[in-house]
């Protein structure tokens, strides 16, 4: 069976209610989301651990289907100028915290800056307003290429009319943009009565540009991806391979310096002799 996610739920009073209506509508995962407009605190980093509380119906719900909740915390990051870039790269330890980060630019060059240096999960745009800047697909492709998704929200096509018109204009951008690669969808919700099952938000993406396929990727497969991503951000480290020389083939052996291995580029050895004046003489 498939596993449903939204990965942006803003933190708040309505959380709860939001998270449970979310499981009785057949999501397993949820990603808690924090803004962060200043400073990173101890306290976003607490919040962002504290474990939500479903209701009955919830509860019965993922019991029926024989599922796990399972809760995320999130991160979002609102990118105003290269300050705040040069602020989040200083808080890289800080940012492992949290099981996905996303980066909210609000120009086109920040934008290049997210998708090229930022070591986030997500790229996030306000999807209700219309953008200032248009996305372009080089700039896409780098991002792809790293293993970031691009996030369209829907809940805001619920709230106002402008917004939705906003929001289908943007998505398809994106969506163009992107070649429907690395796609995924979220509620961003901050009442249960703007979520929807996982089936109509498919549906609903079918105005944006996406396929049946891609659009059901984007609240499973591809969000399954984001949160790989996110743990290998949190745990990578550099790996080094040591082999002996004496194991190498002559194919290999080559790449080294002649001097410690006395062997040529044709990994052939070394007819390099000294004589007795001391000379380099070749045989």
């Amino acid at each position: 069976k498939m596993v449903f996610m939204d990965l942006h739920v803003p933190l708040g009073d309505q959380t709860p209610a939001v998270a449970s209506m979310l499981a009785r509508l057949g999501y397993d995962t949820v990603a808690l989301t924090q803004d962060m407009t200043g400073k990173l605190t101890p306290e976003m980093v607490a919040l962002g651990s504290k474990k939500v509380t479903l209701d009955k119906y919830a509860e019965d719900a993922l019991k029926k289907r024989g599922r796990h909740f399972r809760q995320l915390s999130r991160l979002n990051l609102h990118l105003k100028d290269s300050v705040d870039t040069n602020y989040i790269k200083g808080q890289a330890e800080t940012l492992k915290s949290f099981d996905i980060v996303a980066a909210i630019p609000s120009t086109e060059k920040l934008l290049a800056m997210a998708c090229q240096n930022l070591d986030i999960d997500i790229i996030s745009f306000d999807m209700g307003s219309r953008l200032p800047f248009f996305i372009k697909p080089k700039q896409c492709k780098l991002a792809i290429d790293r293993g970031i998704h691009f996030e369209i929200g829907y809940s805001c096509a619920l709230e106002d009319v402008s917004a939705r018109r906003n929001l289908i204009s943007n998505a398809i951008q994106l969506v163009r943009s992107t070649k429907q690669k690395n796609i995924i969808l979220t509620s961003q919700a901050k009442q249960a009565m703007l979520t929807r099952g996982p089936y109509d938000i498919a549906n609903l993406a079918r105005l944006f540009g996406l396929s049946a396929s891609v659009a059901q990727q984007g609240l499973v497969a591809n969000c399954r991806a984001t949160c790989v991503h996110g743990e290998a951000r949190r745990a990578f480290k550099g790996v080094v391979s040591v082999s002996l020389v004496s194991e190498m083939s002559k194919s290999e052996r080559w790449e080294l310096a002649p001097d410690n291995l006395g062997t040529n580029q044709n990994g052939e050895e070394s007819g390099m002799e000294e004589d007795e004046h001391g000379k380099m003489d070749t045989q």
